[in-house]
């Protein structure tokens, strides 16, 4: 199996969907702490492996995610990004399905952005960051060893 791909495919767009009780103010030095759901949904594409196998198939995985925002300034917050870990299928339909099990980490350190004043009540933001995914316990599962298949080696990334 070709490392470079596998580890290519798992490039995983991050999907913060969070449920936070509502914060009516936040001003500098202030701590937001919001839960929700985190879904990591895998970009995955590939040459056709090996000419012949067809092309890899990666499952999405819904999280836990736990957020964590330092209001820097009124405007500026930094917010941590954590989720319990996310368990991706890895398969190929020409060998029969799902061949490994992949696990992951993506922690998220993002700057935001807050409109308004620091006492409204409505506070929309933008925000942009910096990901880095750890991959882990990444193993064939039996239809990928019954199929001769050994090592299996993904990199961990920075987005």
């Amino acid at each position: 199996m070709n490392k470079k791909i596998l580890s290519g495919l798992i490039t995983a767009s991050l999907l913060s969907a969070t449920l936070a009780a509502p914060a009516f103010a936040h001003q500098q030095g202030d701590i937001i702490v919001r839960a929700g759901a985190l879904m990591v949904a895998p970009n995955e594409s590939s040459e056709n492996v090996g000419g012949a196998f067809g092309e890899f198939t990666v499952s999405d995985n819904t999280q836990l995610g736990l957020n964590f925002t330092y209001m820097a300034t009124d405007n500026i917050g930094i917010e941590l990004v954590a989720a319990t870990p996310f368990k991706h299928d890895v398969g190929l339909d020409s060998l029969g399905g799902t061949i490994a099990e992949v696990n992951q980490l993506p922690p998220t350190l993002l700057a935001q952005y807050y409109f308004g004043d620091s006492g409204s009540k409505f506070r929309p933001y933008i925000g942009a960051g910096l990901n880095f995914t750890v991959f882990y316990d990444t193993k064939f599962n039996e239809n990928g060893t019954d199929q001769g298949l050994t090592d299996l080696d993904l990199s961990n990334s920075v987005a």
